[in-house]
């Protein structure tokens, strides 16, 4: 069966695993089908750093954790209730790792893609992210007042003795 292409989708939840990496860390890994059975699976870590997406994202598709005691085991179990959710929304994108590039689930549940910041609260949070990221580096860049090409790199000069120099 070929794999889901990018974009959104509403999908059905077709086969739940809890189990772990090549490298040893657990996981949970869903599997989708569309209506033309065509799949997808989305791998989601359990590392520290990770969990609360992966509980987001569980949550998003039907299955709540806390219902379940926090048990990820029962993800395993042939009655899971994930199996047979229908109209999950799912985004795709693709990636490219090891030199091939190939659909991946990166986000499930609503959120995936957003409209636009009305423009109003679009320059007060940019402001804001410009001020902190000036405060981290230590100093504002020259400002920039036209919205045309960069700058022109300096001309290049010939000292004495024949070196070049900017």
């Amino acid at each position: 069966m070929p794999l889901i292409g990018p974009g959104q989708h509403s999908l059905e939840c077709n086969a739940t695993a809890f189990n772990k990496t090549t490298g040893g860390n657990p996981q949970v890994v869903l599997g989708f089908i569309d209506e033309h059975g065509n799949t997808i699976n989305a791998y989601l870590s359990c590392s520290d750093a990770a969990l609360p997406y992966t509980v987001s994202k569980l949550a998003a598709a039907g299955w709540n954790p806390e219902e379940y005691d926090f048990d990820f085991s029962n993800l395993n179990a042939e009655d899971c209730a994930l199996v047979g959710m229908k109209e999950i929304p799912v985004t795709v994108v693709e990636e490219t790792y090891e030199g091939k590039t190939r659909p991946k689930v990166s986000w499930i549940g609503s959120g995936g893609v957003t409209e636009k910041m009305p423009e109003d609260e679009a320059k007060v949070a940019a402001a804001d992210i410009r001020r902190r990221l000036i405060a981290l580096k230590g100093s504002a860049p020259a400002a920039n007042t036209s919205r045309s090409a960069p700058p022109a790199p300096p001309e290049k000069k010939i000292a004495a003795g024949g070196k070049k120099t900017w």
